[in-house]
């Protein structure tokens, strides 16, 4: 990976802030991606040292458990002041993706989500108490 890159992003907290980030620089047109951080001339370059990035973060985030994906969209959220109900998780995959592997992300995500608005429900009705 790039250098330039690779310091960016280690600059960004969470795994799953990495993943938004990078799948923001993918056009959704066209499905190729780009950026200026880059350190290449080649926009075919560009493309794949991208493309193969954001399928090493998208498979990092994948081999979490669950108990850590939580951990780590949960820091995402709250640093981003993003709402569960507004994150656009399927656009977040790769295109270089096979069936299990997006099958698997959208079931851990949705279980994620899930977890974190019975969590938000509980403390809402305790505090009601």
């Amino acid at each position: 990976m790039d250098t330039s890159l690779q310091r960016f992003l280690s600059q960004i907290p969470t795994v799953f802030g990495q993943l938004v980030f990078v799948a923001s620089l993918r056009d959704q047109r066209t499905g190729r991606y780009s950026h200026n951080l880059l350190n290449v001339v080649d926009g075919d370059d560009a493309d794949r040292a991208l493309c193969q990035t954001h399928y090493r973060i998208f498979s990092r985030w994948l081999m979490f458990g669950l108990a850590e994906q939580k951990k780590d969209l949960e820091e995402f959220l709250a640093a981003n002041g993003v709402s569960q109900a507004v994150l656009n998780y399927p656009e977040l995959v790769p295109r270089a993706l096979r069936d299990v592997e997006r099958e698997l992300y959208i079931t851990d995500l949705e279980t994620v989500l899930e977890l974190l608005r019975l969590e938000r429900s509980a403390e809402f009705l305790s505090r009601e108490s």
